[in-house]
């Protein structure tokens, strides 16, 4: 920042620069360059332990003649610090506090103005579309729920009732993976960097399994016969339980 000069001393060179507007930009020059403040290379110690960081400050402040201007909960200036320093300028004193305690500093209007140092900004990931159609490759009917599988985000979706599928994947290469019952599956590998659309087609299968036709065999046509006479007649115990039920 820059020292703001008075009155008189404007008015003195201005009397002296009364012909061009070169002089005057060169007057201005020499105000900035001349203005121009940075933190004394005085030098002092400072021992401190599990005190404020706002307390260090304060006794930065107490030996240097500095003043110190900061908004005390963005620079989390209660937090406890402990901090050495034996007869070192000001200036290594707070760029090792800025650098420990995550803070920047500037001079302005005479006043070191502490700020909270800004955080890198998180590189946001870039994600692509990726949608498309399932049907049947012989009629090019829709399959309704037919299934879209990433194999290395293990994550899938549906298909809905136009045979319509999408799904938002960070960009990359994948194996994708297509689906339906009695449809044979299929696998292709995407380069999806870019939204895309992907048409897929899906192969019905023939059932596997012929008809099963069960025949029994005379023996167990004979057992199945005998257990039916069986349970026709009964025994004599069964006679003799009727005649004492029917005197109880």
């Amino acid at each position: 920042m820059f020292k703001i000069v008075n009155r008189y001393t404007f008015q003195t060179v201005a009397t002296c620069c009364k012909k061009t507007g070169l002089t005057i930009s060169i007057y201005f020059f020499c105000v900035i360059t001349v203005g121009a403040q940075t933190i004394p290379d005085q030098k002092i110690s400072i021992d401190v332990k599990d005190i404020s960081l706002a307390e260090v400050l304060n006794e930065i402040s107490i030996k240097s003649n500095l003043h110190f201007s900061y908004n005390p909960k963005r620079i989390e200036a209660e937090r406890p610090v402990s901090y050495q320093a034996i007869n070192k300028s000001v200036s290594e004193i707070l760029t090792d506090l800025a650098e420990r305690y995550e803070f920047q500093y500037s001079i302005v209007e005479g006043q070191v103005v502490l700020k909270p140092k800004g955080k890198p900004e998180k590189t946001q990931a870039q994600f692509a579309t990726l949608s498309g159609h399932i049907k049947d490759a012989a009629n090019g009917e829709a399959l309704i729920g037919a299934t879209i599988f990433i194999q290395e985000l293990k994550v899938g979706t549906a298909a809905n009732t136009y045979g319509f599928f999408s799904i938002t994947l960070p960009v990359g290469s994948y194996e994708v993976i297509a689906s339906f019952i009695g449809y044979k599956p299929i696998s292709k590998v995407v380069s999806l960097q870019v939204s895309a659309m992907e048409n897929i087609l899906l192969t019905e299968v023939p059932p596997l399994l012929d008809e099963i036709i069960v025949t029994p065999t005379e023996d167990v046509a004979e057992e199945v016969q005998v257990n039916k006479l069986n349970v026709q007649q009964p025994g004599p115990w069964r006679k003799d339980l009727r005649y004492l039920v029917r005197w109880m």
